[in-house]
């Protein structure tokens, strides 16, 4: 006896441009959504220059401060 299929999912996608403020971000690098997207996903890996400018643009626009050092 055969199994019914199970009927499918269907999940409404919002566009990158539209998620969590990623807009501001992508007018202040002038890095494209869908590259955003890719670089900050599970298997991403952003340039020190792109990384930079988003924690620029994040800084910038959400108030955000990071302090960094070197630990030796």
């Amino acid at each position: 006896m055969k199994r019914p299929a199970a009927a499918p999912v269907y999940r409404r996608r919002t566009p990158p441009s539209q998620r969590a403020g990623t807009g501001r971000i992508v007018v202040s690098t002038h890095i494209p959504a869908k590259s955003l997207m890719r670089m900050l996903g599970p298997k991403g890996s952003p340039s020190a220059a792109n990384l930079s400018s988003i924690l620029t643009a994040l800084q910038m626009t959400e108030g955000i401060q990071f302090d960094l050092a070197l630990k030796r």
